[in-house]
């Protein structure tokens, strides 16, 4: 991994490469990785607004209790609340 720890699967996430992300996943990438700052490809799927990709994510099993370090604030309620196919 480099000196930030991003992951292919996080990188993917931030540019909101949907495709390159259900290969990941197909792939067996770890879901729940986290940078250097705490942050999963979830949590970058949030920043970027894209609703289909958090499905992706979610629909794979992402965790949605995971905090970052430096706020320390849950994604999961807003993502259960704007995108969960479950809410």
């Amino acid at each position: 991994m480099c000196s930030s720890d991003l992951t292919a699967l996080i990188i993917a996430a931030a540019k909101n490469q949907i495709l390159v992300v259900k290969e990941l996943i197909k792939a067996e990438a770890n879901l729940n990785v986290k940078d250097n700052s705490g942050v999963t490809a979830l949590m970058k799927a949030v920043l970027v607004n894209s609703e289909p990709l958090v499905k992706v994510l979610i629909a794979a099993g992402c965790d949605l209790n995971i905090q970052n370090r430096s706020e320390e604030r849950r994604v999961g309620k807003e993502c259960r609340s704007r995108w969960s196919p479950y809410h």
